[in-house]
């Protein structure tokens, strides 16, 4: 009895060694795995990031163009004088109204 017991002992040993063995191995793919997961992930994010800047930077330019355009006309067709009386008489109250009202429209 003894020798089966020795035996059954070696064997079951052995095969808690095979399964920490195999846990072991299943955590280093499951970790492998993560790695590569968050490797995609942050290439994707880096491509994200770099055509945000890219369409940032070009929105930014337009609007800039766009501003010294519309100035650049203002001046050349109405003239800075009318511009200067224009501003002098206008009535600020309806200005203001305006600008509540679209704020208004917008929030909707």
């Amino acid at each position: 009895m003894k020798k089966t017991e020795k035996r059954t002992e070696k064997r079951t040993k052995k095969i808690t060694e095979q399964g920490k063995e195999n846990e072991k191995e299943q955590e280093k793919k499951e970790v492998e795995e993560i790695s590569i997961e968050n490797e995609s992930t942050n290439s994707e994010e880096e491509q994200i990031k770099k055509t945000d800047k890219k369409v940032t930077i070009f929105n930014f330019v337009l609007i800039v163009a766009i501003f010294i355009g519309l100035t650049t006309y203002m001046f050349c067709v109405d003239g800075i004088e009318n511009i200067i009386y224009v501003l002098q008489n206008v009535n600020y109250g309806w200005v203001l109204a305006r600008c509540w009202l679209f704020t208004c429209f917008m929030a909707m």
